[in-house]
């Protein structure tokens, strides 16, 4: 899969992208970039998940993945977000419940993140009894996207005719180029350079995700 023009340097050693998109609103770039780092190093277990610093880490990256439109989302708040979900969801988890959980959080920025969990969670890169886990979760909150009106399930179906999840949850803002900032950090290439936990071992017995 050919990379595009400035993205993130994922060869051999994980290296953490620069903090260069627009839609980062986060307290400055300099506090994104360190829970970036901390988080990365997370993936590349070179940090135990018990790390306070990795938690606060964790539940920063949750915020600033709901704070904006998913369509101005960062590129590096994105990518390090799909890197947890998949190779480290067992440590994500709790941030996520966490965010959902919040009482005064506004329904749609919940529904991005719901959206970004029932997207993600396809994907055959995570293992199937974590894919299983988040399959749960999205269960739990399916009345977010069942109090939807018609008129809200019908901009988000405009704007985003193939992408049914995003309908789902009433994402109208375009989320084509978020999927586009993440598919290389799924591949077999990918997962054997840092030799990441995978679900592709399990694909011959694996029932496909609905």
């Amino acid at each position: 899969m050919k990379r595009e023009s400035g993205a993130s340097n994922t060869s051999e050693a994980m290296t953490v992208p620069s903090n260069t998109a627009h839609g980062a609103e986060c307290c400055d770039t300099s506090s994104l970039d360190y829970s970036l780092e901390k988080l990365w190093a997370l993936v590349s277990s070179e940090m135990p998940p018990t790390d306070q610093h990795a938690r606060q880490a964790l539940d920063h990256l949750v915020v600033q993945a709901t704070k904006t439109s998913l369509d101005k989302l960062d590129k590096a708040v994105a990518e390090t977000f799909a890197l947890l979900f998949w190779y480290r969801n067992e440590d994500m988890r709790e941030a996520l419940e966490n965010r959902l959980n919040m009482p005064r959080l506004a329904p749609v920025r919940k529904r991005r993140l719901m959206y970004l969990v029932d997207r993600l969670r396809r994907f055959p890169c995570m293992k199937q009894e974590q894919a299983e886990q988040m399959k749960k979760l999205v269960t739990r909150w399916k009345d977010l996207a069942q109090a939807l009106n018609g008129k809200q399930v019908e901009k988000a179906q405009a704007v985003n005719r193939y992408d049914k999840v995003a309908a789902t949850w009433g994402v109208a803002a375009p989320v084509s180029s978020l999927m586009d900032m993440v598919l290389e950090l799924q591949t077999r290439h990918f997962i054997d350079a840092h030799h990441l936990p995978n679900g592709y071992a399990q694909l011959a017995t694996r029932p496909p995700h609905h």
